[in-house]
């Protein structure tokens, strides 16, 4: 919902990721309606060309049998259900990665002869630019497949690498250029997630830990450590492997061990490392179906295979499932439920719609709330879907994209209804950004048997002025 908001608002760049995201949901939107399923389409349908990409990928290597277990091994997991249902930054991303891969390859395969796949390669890689950040790792991994590769290092000695990189970063001038007008927000935003970085040389072990766990379920156990073992082994004596290995290792296995070495500095969110499981599912499919011997010590570990597309697929079908079938349980609503973030936002939002008609019908006046995802939900599912407003908690609270657009105009006759949540309370900075302010009711919204999530409306009238974070 949050990006869904995004798209209401097109615009270069935005404070925490690039453009693309919201450019998709508002053409799907568009075309579709602004609802759950036209929201949501995109990600479905960048789901299902990226595994037609894996699958040539695989193919274009070592035969259609390797491509088709490599869209199984992805497609089996419970990430992949996540991935393609819900339309956020990393579907877009694992296209745009996944077709750079297969390009890419196209574009070394012929000794690099030909101009158009180093082309077709760079838009993409350009688009991945303008989806996520994390999309330059793959020109900058670029050289060290050149290097590494004994057979396709003369290419360091052309131009078309260099073009190759130059053409795909000239895809982040309109993001840059949008910084430039506000202030490096995106810099500014970003910059926290390597702050631990900067300062001593301790090490720790929890975020590593997290880190671990989070790839176990998102791709499932079994699957997770073949790829480690399989690909791990295959970095002995790289530069002495085949090409399409050294490929496949580069861009799987590498990036996946940087991933797993800056979490013993910092917290790594665990969806960082998506990309890089392309690679490896190719990789593993080839070792699994005989195309890439990886000598006897190995051998014993194939036995596993189908334990673990099958344990993915077993879990990916849990994941579509398990919201209907925790609806039948004491969990339904706990901290134990892992989808009650996503529950009980629609009837929210035709209660708040309703209350807002009654207490402020029409376009008079305007609604707020302190957090992002409560706002971006009433945006969403409150009737008409108005523009609803981020009332800044406090000074120094983390910036969202609600205080790069403007604050609604105050004034006497400026009145809002504040939708809080009655675990936080009411922001200490109300009662002085208003002439009045007095509580108007409650809602209470059923996310489980004897739990709810309950909100606490407030009716400001007169309007003095609007609060800042910084």
């Amino acid at each position: 919902a949050y990006y869904w908001d995004w798209s209401r608002h097109l615009d270069w760049g935005y404070l925490s990721k690039p453009p693309m995201v919201a450019w998709m949901i508002g053409g799907s939107t568009w075309l579709l309606g602004s609802s759950p399923f036209g929201v949501r389409f995109p990600a479905v349908l960048l789901g299902t060309l990226g595994l037609w990409c894996l699958y040539g990928l695989g193919r274009r290597f070592y035969g259609p049998r390797v491509g088709f277990w490599a869209v199984v091994l992805s497609a089996a997991t419970p990430g992949n259900c996540a991935l393609n249902l819900i339309m956020t930054i990393d579907a877009p991303l694992m296209l745009f990665w996944s077709f750079s891969l297969y390009g890419l390859w196209r574009s070394v395969e012929d000794s690099g002869r030909h101009p158009f796949w180093w082309m077709m390669t760079a838009f993409a890689v350009g688009l991945g630019l303008l989806s996520k950040q994390s999309m330059l790792g793959f020109p900058a991994l670029l050289p060290v497949f050149l290097w590494a590769s004994r057979k396709d290092r003369h290419l360091l000695r052309g131009p078309w690498p260099y073009l190759f990189v130059l053409f795909s970063l000239m895809f982040l001038v309109p993001v840059v250029w949008w910084n430039f007008r506000h202030d490096w927000a995106t810099l500014h935003h970003t910059a926290h997630y390597f702050e631990h970085v900067k300062g001593g040389v301790g090490l720790s072990l929890l975020p590593f830990l997290k880190l671990l766990g989070t790839q176990l379920g998102v791709l499932s156990p079994l699957t997770w450590i073949l790829m480690i073992v399989v690909g791990v082994a295959g970095l002995r004596h790289l530069c002495r492997r085949d090409r399409r290995e050294v490929f496949l290792l580069v861009f799987g296995v590498l990036p996946l061990l940087g991933i797993f070495l800056l979490s013993l500095r910092q917290k790594v969110h665990g969806n960082w490392p998506g990309p890089v499981y392309s690679a490896l599912a190719v990789l593993l499919a080839a070792w699994a179906v005989g195309a890439l011997p990886q000598g006897p010590r190995l051998s014993g570990w194939r036995s596993l295979f189908r334990p673990a597309w099958v344990t993915g697929a077993l879990l990916s079908i849990l994941a579509y499932v398990l919201p209907f079938l925790l609806l039948a349980t004491p969990l339904s609503g706990s901290r134990l439920d892992p989808t009650v973030r996503v529950r009980g936002w629609r009837e929210l939002g035709t209660r708040i719609g309703t209350m807002k008609e009654a207490i402020l019908p029409g376009d008079r006046g305007f609604i707020a709330s302190p957090r992002r995802q409560v706002v971006s939900e009433l945006a969403f599912y409150i009737p008409g879907q108005p523009q609803v407003f981020r009332w800044p908690p406090h000074k120094g609270s983390s910036p969202t994209q609600y205080e790069i657009w403007p604050p609604p105009s105050g004034g006497s006759d400026a009145e809002a209804l504040l939708v809080i949540e009655a675990k936080r309370g009411l922001p200490k900075n109300v009662h002085s950004s208003f002439e009045q302010v007095r509580p108007v009711g409650e809602v209470s919204v059923p996310l489980g048997p004897e739990k709810n999530r309950l909100f606490k409306v407030y009716r400001g009238s007169g309007l003095l002025r609007w609060p800042s974070i910084k």
